[in-house]
């Protein structure tokens, strides 16, 4: 594994409020609206380079693909059933929160939309983590090797987007393709699965777009190495995440893949790191190009937000 190494600062500023923790409502003033509405426009040529429909697919069917996607991130995060999902015009999609969500919670939220299919963070997800409902991750990893059985040539892919209640992967868990790049010959799909924990609260939820840069460094051992600092309004929430996280892995996932390795959390860091081992400049130099720039966008573009009134 990769080694997640603290980012020296000359100045260290204090960490901010987590974001997604607003200021309570006065007692007595009921919230201004009853919910929030986020509108996207998808890109189907974008869902189809992703592998969720086939090249030249039709926008109906990317839009249904790209909304199954929406709701297990959106399944994860309001887990009561507040999100939903529902077709707007013929190339959108409209995600309805029954719950109101302050302005930086709203950006938030709309980043890690934007982000599935780019680029994500996430914890992988180890033995003795506590799922809701309650679930052991061997029994998930056996979960999915029974359903690969009964769907030969099927892919982590399809087995991604399978119910729970169908045999599919836990609410709380997303599944990826350890290996970049196709399959070698003969590799089993079981065996190049990793299971990462999925957000289950606003704050906890990174993309690329909460990246303010990404420039390559050196370690300590003079190995090339890739520094990055997060956007002003997230570092006290990625102070706050790594804290609860020190000792696990982080696994950056670029369209639906891990990248070579998953980084080791060593110490709490306020806003910002250095991933490092043995690159080369070559691997440095992408992994710059790939976090520093949303080239590489998910699907969704946000039209509007629209405030739900009550």
């Amino acid at each position: 594994m990769r080694a997640l190494a603290f980012l020296a600062a000359a100045v260290l500023v204090p960490p901010t409020l987590p974001a997604c923790r607003s200021a309570p409502a006065r007692e007595g003033a009921p919230p201004p609206e009853a919910g929030v509405r986020l509108v996207y426009e998808v890109d189907p040529a974008v869902a189809a380079r992703l592998g969720w429909v086939a090249a030249g697919a039709s926008a109906p069917e990317a839009l249904a693909a790209v909304g199954t996607h929406l709701e297990l991130c959106l399944d994860a995060l309001f887990p009561a059933g507040e999100a939903t999902v529902g077709f707007e015009g013929e190339r959108g999609l409209a995600v309805t929160l029954a719950v109101p969500l302050a302005e930086a919670e709203q950006r938030i939220l709309d980043a890690a939309l934007r982000g599935i299919g780019s680029v994500e963070l996430a914890i992988v997800a180890e033995e003795g983590d506590v799922l809701s409902p309650p679930a052991e991750l061997r029994g998930e990893e056996e979960r999915l090797d029974a359903w690969l059985t009964i769907h030969p040539g099927a892919t982590l892919a399809d087995y991604a987007i399978v119910p729970f209640a169908a045999g599919g992967p836990h609410p709380a868990l997303e599944v990826i393709a350890w290996r970049p790049g196709p399959p070698e010959p003969n590799a089993a799909e079981v065996d190049r699965a990793v299971f990462l924990c999925r957000p289950l609260v606003l704050c906890d939820s990174f993309t690329a777009g909460d990246f303010a840069r990404v420039t390559p460094t050196v370690d300590v051992m003079g190995f090339p190495a890739v520094a990055f600092e997060l956007e002003e309004a997230r570092k006290g929430d990625f102070l706050a995440f790594t804290e609860r996280n020190v000792g696990r892995f982080l696994a950056i996932v670029i369209e639906g893949r891990l990248v070579d390795s998953a980084p080791r959390i060593e110490e709490p860091l306020p806003g910002g790191g250095i991933i490092r081992g043995q690159f080369t400049r070559a691997e440095v130099d992408e992994l710059v190009r790939t976090l520093g720039t949303e080239t590489l966008g998910g699907p969704l573009k946000l039209l509007r937000i629209e405030a739900i009134p009550r």
